[in-house]
């Protein structure tokens, strides 16, 4: 009786520590899946978030993240932040893809040139200008050379634009080439750098009222720009006369001899037509969050490069000249 007692307890503790030693294998449900979530922007180098968290990744670029439901947002200097919901099944690929265009807060600066082929120093301030296109680029500055009948009238810009080059240099009781007009209110000297480029920065920092889209499309010989501006800030707009203006421009011509007496071939940023028509469109009922779309079109002239063309899309207010904002088509 003493030997089975002691047999049965050995067997007891034997099993009792097999069990400490060697749990059963049971099915987790904790296994955390993954897919994965490809994130691209019409301007690249946006900082993603997940989750109101940074990643430390920039578009375009692909993001391996848990299923489920997350949130991604993009940031980027000068633009409204973008974001969007994502579900995520394990094991797929998705991709999401955000538009800035239009979300713009930054300000974006036009200068006015008026300019003349046979002007001479107009060629010192065509390289002032291009050296500052460069300097802060076209998402901050834009150009538009308006050509002048003066000193020559046989200006060849001037003649295909006559009606639309008179217009601005009327508007501002411009006299002589070269000629700046920074924002439509501020005339630095064209020829001194310095003083351009404090009107530039002085311009930039100022409140921005308007964002600005615009496309344009070639077909069937017609340049067509859909353009939307939504107000943003109507503070001081009520009842003022404010105008959007689309600016056919051709962005770089070259000549195998000069067209004028100053020696230039090469010329930037040319106006070639003014839409809907010298006098713009009217902008009216301004209040914050109120959106303009519309559609403008014309006929492209013989001698235009297709491939040079673009739009360049800018709000005034006609009553004190200035310019609110600023935008060129893709």
């Amino acid at each position: 009786m003493k030997k089975f007692t002691h047999f049965t307890l050995l067997v007891s503790v034997l099993i009792l520590f097999s069990c400490e030693t060697n749990p059963p294998t049971l099915p987790s449900d904790n296994v955390v899946k993954y897919g994965k979530v490809i994130v691209t922007s019409d301007i690249k180098g946006a900082q993603i978030f997940v989750d109101s968290k940074p990643t430390g990744f920039v578009t375009p670029d692909t993001l391996t993240l848990p299923e489920g439901i997350h949130t991604i947002k993009l940031q980027i200097e000068g633009f409204a932040t973008q974001t969007r919901n994502v579900k995520l099944i394990a094991n797929t690929i998705i991709s999401i893809s955000f538009n800035f265009a239009g979300t713009s807060n930054q300000k974006t600066v036009l200068l006015e040139d008026f300019s003349n082929v046979s002007c001479p120093p107009c060629v010192e301030s065509n390289r002032i200008l291009e050296n500052l296109a460069k300097k802060f680029g076209s998402s901050k500055l834009l150009k538009i050379k308006v050509p002048t009948n003066f000193p020559s009238p046989n200006d060849p810009f001037y003649l295909a634009a006559k009606a639309d080059a008179d217009s601005r240099i009327s508007f501002y009781t411009i006299f002589s080439a070269p000629q700046i007009v920074v924002d439509g209110t501020q005339k630095p000297l064209a020829t001194d750098s310095t003083d351009i480029e404090e009107a530039i920065s002085t311009a930039l920092n100022e409140t921005v009222k308007f964002r600005l889209s615009v496309s344009d499309t070639i077909v069937q010989g017609k340049i067509k720009t859909d353009v939307t501006a939504e107000c943003i800030n109507a503070d001081t707009l009520e009842g003022a006369d404010i105008r959007l203006f689309a600016v056919v421009i051709e962005k770089e011509i070259d000549f195998t001899t000069p067209p004028g007496s100053n020696g230039e071939t090469k010329f930037y940023d040319v106006m070639r037509k003014i839409l809907p028509d010298k006098n713009g469109q009217a902008l009216t009922e301004l209040s914050a969050g109120k959106k303009f779309s519309f559609s403008f079109s014309t006929q492209i002239a013989s001698g235009w490069n297709f491939s040079q063309l673009a739009v360049v899309v800018f709000v005034q207010n006609i009553s004190n000249k200035k310019i609110f904002q600023s935008a060129i088509s893709n």
